[in-house]
């Protein structure tokens, strides 16, 4: 066994290529999860949060990853919705937390004002992907 184990390493070592494919990168963890909607800093973040948690999702404001501040984030799905920045910043910001296995979703306060709907239903298919309906 421990031959084997030696012998699978060095070939690692070798082909780093191939350690992308046989080892686990995204192991689970556990995820604390608590409701702190009341916490945000401005209201549009609070609106947002008050309507994730109707959704039956726990928002969690002001979410930090390394050196990077989420807006909101949505922890177990690692859904982050974050406001609208310069078109730089944004692309640098979704290369970074897709690296990490989030999926970036920009918001700005108008549209949390006006259509907050389509938002949610944004978040409503991340969370549960719609199935392929057959034709048969």
């Amino acid at each position: 066994m421990n031959f084997f184990y030696k012998r699978v390493k060095k070939t690692l070592v070798k082909l780093p290529f191939l350690a992308k494919f046989l080892t686990d990168r995204h192991r689970p963890s556990l995820v604390l999860v608590t409701n702190h909607w009341e916490q945000c800093p401005n209201e549009p973040e609070r609106q947002l949060c008050r309507a994730l948690q109707q959704r039956g999702y726990y928002a969690s404001p002001e979410y930090a990853i390394d050196h990077l501040s989420i807006d909101v984030a949505l922890v177990p799905y690692r859904i982050a919705l974050m406001r609208d920045t310069t078109l730089t910043q944004e692309r640098k910001i979704a290369r970074y937390l897709e690296r990490k296995g989030w999926t970036l979703i920009f918001y700005d306060d108008n549209q949390i004002d006006g259509n907050i709907d389509r938002l949610l239903y944004e978040v409503d298919t991340l969370v549960h992907p719609p199935k392929n309906a057959s034709l048969t």
